[in-house]
């Protein structure tokens, strides 16, 4: 059954089953010569390398054209001529009208909804073909075609408002591998601190630069200290290092078994010592070496012994070898270097007071010999001191019970000894501490977990809460893990932990029997305290955020079946007195529901403060430059803006550089295609929020599982809050700064409003609005897209710096491709 139909423009009635019998001329549309029209696709075509065909985009819809036959005449007793030129006033006028009238069709067909074409231009003209003149004459009528250009789609009567809900968290699911309450399984396998047993490093000048006049050469034996820049040792070894504080040595020539070099102290005025005590000795020795010596190179065959030359009192009582380097020309690298680290032991022999180092060329040297020795070390050990191991000795510092260091410098300075921390449990945490302590060198605290943990399959992340310091400031571990032998692994993902002052370091999940988490204090003549605290180690289904309600994305659903553009309100929700927005006001709509625009959740660096005034709920600063890891495929290709919320105190240059990496984080194919820029960044004097950078992504098409690493470094005066990435290609961005304590805007499109705009106010929503389009456009901020959307799904993300119960609508007018459907409801 069909319903009663009508086409009218304005207040002009074109067609229909009923008529007015009041009106001043009657208007019919006539079937032939009339359609409604419908959009135009604005397509482009492009050759590709098909040896067939073209590719086509299709870059959206240009209007559409309707074109109306008008047959115009006098209601019936009237007279025609009036009747016809009011009518065709009443289509000039409303051609001239601003805004022009909308075109309203109902369709016969049974329940059809009504249908509204906007207009855009229309032009009324009269129609002189086909007996025009006959017809005025016989049907007292007159015909019009009025051309209209409207919008390609239809729209129902009203605009339809729709919310904008904040998207739900999803629900954790999470399979506890150790909650901590206990340090069963954990162990400290080294140990931070030093005590007891004391022991001294005899030299105090093993290389020239502690003092060369305290050594002494063999009549005849040049010495001079040198630069590593005179010698040409092997690049890749740490003799670059070394010689650059070595002492040159030129053997007399022709004698064998004469000391080079030597202590220059001898007899009573020797190092003292007791017999029973252990000496640890340790010496760096580098040759050139040749067929036939000479020329800076020594001999084929030439031994150098490191000696210890012993008294008891002033009386000589012989020497002993700790070790010796055979210059061996088959034996040296590509350079012709040899190089060796002579170390060993020995216990001073009954009837020995005292003690020194020397030298020895074992053979006789030609002329132009050089060697290069640095990096005397003689270290002694009490008798009697139980359990006491050398520093020098490498490996063997350490037991199962204790560690060994220096104390202050490496000459000069005692050695002591203490046993290892073992881990404890307090407050739900495993803790392992290491007291301060004067010695020098970095030194490490490591907490170590066993036992055979399996990843489930559905549980795709490993999360380990943790909290680390040094001297009292939080720093980022170092993490381990493996079956049998333990790999570092790299976090894909550092958030600020439900439990106060812990970080939540995420993992790819994998299968481990162990589980190292490590730290370094770093070299200083007091090492600080240090602390590693893991209060859960488990595995999850989802990284959870530490973002406040700030910064929240939300879901909205675009009704009709053809784009549409949408009026986005943002308001503070707080009764009966509304807050302020904030400073910063983002508004971001996007279709891609896969990634929201804040990069703190991809955060591979810790070093995080937890701060709930904050809009992401922590912050960070850019002493550490900042490393973001994100998944490829969740990024649309396109032009991107990196937007970051910063409080620089110092003005200074922000630089970032993207790249691709495999998944573990590591260099991959396509790595070295990057990306960079900077960007001189002014003293913000608090939080705000600043456009940083354009930047094309991903810089390689990737069809795998590899990421999208960003890198954003600054300087220890540059804070910040979060960092927003903005896909601008597909998506439409709207940026407000206010210091006016706004509590609502509304970001109009141009189809419901005059032009497009922006709107704010104080107080409830619409409530002393002023136009604000001036806030959205300044020195280092800037975006006022209008907000297009498709029909379905969309991402509506919102950023209120101040705001915590900010909500959000949308309002807009459905579009349609034909007929309206009624699903306004």
């Amino acid at each position: 059954m069909s319903q009663p139909h009508s086409l009218t423009w304005g207040d002009i009635r074109i067609a229909g089953d009923t008529v007015d019998p009041d009106a001043e001329f009657v208007i019919e549309a006539m079937a032939d010569g009339t359609k409604l029209g419908t959009a135009k696709a604005l397509t482009e075509f492009v050759k590709s390398l098909q040896v067939d065909g073209s590719l086509a985009v299709m870059n959206g819809h240009d209007n559409a054209e309707t074109v109306i036959r008008l047959k115009v005449s006098a209601p019936e007793g009237k007279a025609a001529g009036p009747a016809v030129a009011k009518a065709a006033a009443a289509l000039a006028a409303n051609a001239a009208a601003d805004p022009i009238p909308p075109l309203v069709w109902v369709s016969p067909l049974e329940d059809a909804a009504t249908c509204v074409y906007d207009v855009y231009a229309a032009d009324p003209e009269r129609d002189e073909g086909n007996d025009w003149d006959l017809d005025e004459e016989v049907q007292e009528c007159r015909y019009f075609t009025v051309t209209m250009s409207r919008h390609p789609f239809s729209r129902p009567t009203d605009p339809v408002t729709v919310p904008a809900l904040p998207v739900p968290p999803a629900s954790e699911t999470k399979t506890v591998i150790d909650t901590c309450d206990s340090a069963s399984g954990w162990t400290v396998p080294t140990a931070y601190g030093f005590g007891t047993v004391q022991r001294t490093n005899e030299i105090l000048n093993p290389s020239p630069v502690q003092g060369i006049g305290q050594w002494t050469a063999d009549p005849g034996t040049d010495v001079v200290a040198v630069q590593a820049a005179s010698v040409t040792p092997p690049m890749d070894h740490t003799w670059v290092d070394i010689l650059s504080t070595a002492f040159q040595l030129r053997p007399i020539t022709g004698v064998a078994n004469r000391r080079m070099l030597a202590e220059a102290v001898q007899g009573s005025s020797a190092h003292v010592v007791a017999p029973g005590d252990r000496i640890y000795l340790r010496n760096e020795i580098a040759v050139r070496v040749t067929a036939t010596g000479g020329g800076g190179a020594v001999k084929d065959g030439s031994t150098i012994k490191l000696v210890v030359d012993q008294w008891n009192g002033a009386t000589s009582s012989g020497q002993t070898e700790i070790g010796s380097l055979v210059a061996i020309a088959g034996g040296a690298d590509g350079n012709s270097w040899v190089y060796k680290t002579i170390q060993g032991y020995y216990t001073v022999p009954a009837g020995t007071t005292r003690i020194r180092l020397a030298l020895v060329h074992a053979y006789a040297p030609v002329a132009g010999e050089k060697i290069y020795a640095s990096n005397f070390m003689m270290e002694r050990v009490p008798a009697g001191a139980v359990g006491a191991r050398s520093f020098l000795m490498g490996t063997n510092t350490n037991s199962a019970t204790s560690y060994s260091g220096w104390t202050g410098t490496p000459y000069n300075s005692t050695t002591v000894e203490v046993g290892k921390p073992s881990p404890t449990s307090a407050g739900g945490s495993v803790i392992a501490s290491g007291t301060p302590v004067s010695v020098y060198g970095p030194r490490s605290l490591e907490l170590r977990r066993t036992g055979a943990t399996a990843a489930p399959g559905a549980l795709p992340y490993l999360r380990i809460s943790a909290a680390a310091s040094v001297a009292g400031v939080a720093t980022d571990p170092t993490f381990k893990r493996g079956l049998g032998t333990l790999s570092t692994i790299t976090p894909i993902a550092v958030m600020p932990s439900l439990v106060s002052g812990y970080l939540d370091y995420y993992f790819t999940a994998a299968d481990f029997d162990r589980l190292s988490i490590s730290l370094t204090a770093p070299a200083q003549p007091a090492t600080p305290s240090a602390s590693i605290a893991i209060a859960e180690v488990t595995h999850t289904n989802l990284i959870v955020s530490s973002s406040t309600n700030r910064q929240r994305s939300r879901a909205a659903t675009i009704l009709g079946s053809a784009p549409t553009q949408a009026a986005i309100r943002v308001y503070d929700s707080t009764t009966p007195t509304p807050g302020a927005l904030g400073t910063d006001i983002l508004v971001y709509s996007t279709k891609n529901a896969a990634l929201a625009p804040p990069l703190r959740p991809f955060l591979t660096s810790g070093g995080a403060t937890v701060d709930t005034t904050m809009i992401s709920g922590a912050r960070n600063t850019l002493a550490t430059p900042a490393v973001f890891r994100i998944q490829a495929a969740k990024l649309r290709d396109g032009m991107h803006g990196l937007v970051g919320r910063l409080n620089v105190t110092t003005a200074g240059t922000l630089t970032w550089t993207t790249r691709i990496v495999d998944s573990a984080g590591a260099a991959t194919i396509g790595s070295g295609v990057t990306d960079s820029g900077s960007i001189e960044v002014p003293v913000t004097s608090g939080y705000r929020a600043i456009n940083l950078a354009a930047m094309l992504l991903p810089p390689v098409e990737v069809e795998g599982s590899q990421l999208v690493e960003i890198t954003i470094a600054g300087t220890a005066n540059m804070s910040w809050d979060e960092f927003w990435l903005f896909n601008l290609t597909e998506g439409s961005l709207s940026w407000v700064r206010d210091a006016d304590s706004m509590t609502w805007v509304e970001i109009r499109p141009a189809e419901l409003g005059k032009l497009p705009s922006v709107y704010g106010g104080t107080g409830a929503f619409g409530t002393n609005p002023v136009c604000v389009d001036y806030k959205t456009i300044g020195s280092d901020f800037g975006a006022a897209d209008q907000h297009y959307a498709d029909p379905g799904p969309l991402q509506v993300f919102t950023v209120t710096s101040t705001s915590l119960k900010a909500q959000s609508e949308l309002w807009f007018y459905p579009r349609y491709l034909d007929a309206v459907i009624d699903e306004a409801a």
